[in-house]
């Protein structure tokens, strides 16, 4: 089974991880990128519209695959996560109001259960929440508990037990990468983090290639900045967290020195608490390797959409940009800068 994935503008999903990702946990299933340039037409989405709107030349690539998927974070107008019959549309609109872990679970999650429902046929939709695969989900936020659980149910398989599918190499990947989204999704991590993809490509000279992008931030809003630092991780972008990089005894300012000149980015993430006394400190080191390296610098505004923090005299003269609303454009826009 061949599975295609394409994504628009306003998703920050790094494919190439995600195929990484289901190519070494398969041995039947199949997945790459759909080399088509997809857009959507309308702020929401209308499957039969925008099927209707995809070139020729679209058309042939995505005929390639068994399932083509083509994933937005605009909503459907019926509001639906996916529709689709030789074709499917899949919508992350409001992701992060319905559950905190990564979209990349999601997308995986989805694949699966695309794949449960509409090639292997196993079991059927559950009106009720079950924690099934199969569960039909008319509550959207459901999705959080569905992915911690991630299995299909007894009641499924015995319904299932004459099809020859359920006891295919297709259904144990299925079942294989479930497994794999459960045990990450209860833990709150990301599912590409668990098996360190790696986003940092060797240069034709052998060095490897720069990209890590350090967040400085005030410690009142390390709960935002965790959310950002794993969607940055699900795009495929390597980040600096103190966190994750400084291990107990460390002096970080020891740490930060070391690693300084190796940082290509500092996201300099400024919410309703303001700027904090050691976030000042870090952001003046990068104002300095903005000056004599070129070091990429951009502020981040979180918090309240009605409020704008007061961002520093220098980091006036920077583009910022604008996370205070739930839209997953702009985090795209940011994941588009970083990797240019």
């Amino acid at each position: 089974m061949y599975i295609g994935l394409a994504v628009d503008n306003t998703i920050p999903i790094h494919l190439p991880a995600v195929v990484e990702f289901i190519r070494r946990n398969c041995k039947t299933l199949r997945c790459d990128v759909i080399d088509i340039n997809f857009r959507l037409r309308n702020d929401s989405v209308i499957y039969e519209q925008e099927i209707a709107a995809l070139s020729k030349n679209d058309l042939e690539k995505c005929a390639k695959f068994d399932f083509p998927i083509l994933v937005t974070a605009l909503p459907f107008a019926n509001n639906y996560f996916y529709e689709g019959d030789r074709i499917f549309i899949l919508s992350f609109s409001e992701w992060h109001t319905l559950t905190p872990l990564p979209m990349t679970n999601g997308l995986i999650f989805m694949i699966c259960q695309i794949v449960v429902k509409y090639f292997l046929n196993i079991g059927e939709n559950h009106d009720e929440s079950t924690g099934c695969i199969n569960d039909f989900m008319w509550d959207k936020s459901i999705i959080d508990a569905a992915m911690r659980a991630a299995f299909v149910c007894s009641r499924c398989k015995n319904k299932s037990e004459k099809n020859e599918r359920l006891t295919s190499a297709e259904f144990s990947d299925v079942e294989s990468l479930l497994g794999v989204i459960s045990n990450a999704s209860r833990r709150g991590v990301d599912i590409l983090a668990e098996q360190a993809v790696d986003s940092n490509p060797i240069l034709k000279d052998g060095r490897r290639e720069a990209t890590s992008v350090f967040l400085c931030h005030n410690s009142h809003d390390k709960a935002s900045v965790r959310e950002l630092n794993e969607l940055l991780k699900g795009a495929g972008i390597r980040t600096w967290l103190d966190e994750e990089k400084i291990s107990p005894g460390q002096i970080w300012q020891d740490v930060l020195e070391s690693e300084i000149s190796t940082i290509a980015a500092c996201l300099i993430v400024v919410g309703d608490s303001g700027t904090g006394p050691w976030q000042d400190m870090e952001r003046r080191a990068f104002i300095n390797e903005f000056a004599t390296r070129g070091c990429k610098i951009i502020p981040v505004l979180i918090g309240r959409p009605s409020s704008t923090p007061a961002l520093p005299l220098f980091l006036r003269q920077f583009m910022w940009a604008d996370l205070r609303s739930n839209d997953a454009r702009q985090v795209a826009r940011l994941i588009g800068s970083l990797k240019q």
